[in-house]
């Protein structure tokens, strides 16, 4: 069995998982607070006022993915 399919069937086991999530834990954290940082500036910042209802229209690009 080598090395790879070894480490992902180890993953299978609750301690060794609990030890392996703990550890990258504050990696994912960091990349998820970035991408909403990112889908934020996009959603609130870049996307175009609507013609009608100007800038309140750009509280939709927050609200209808959040509520998903």
């Amino acid at each position: 069995m080598n090395a790879f399919k070894l480490w992902y069937h180890k993953l299978g086991s609750p301690p060794y998982f609990y030890v392996f999530a703990g550890y990258i834990q504050p990696w994912l954290w960091t990349i998820a607070l970035l991408l909403a940082a990112v889908g934020l500036y996009g959603g609130l910042v870049l996307a175009p006022p609507d013609a009608l209802q100007g800038d309140a229209f750009r509280i939709i690009f927050v609200h209808v993915p959040r509520r998903g």
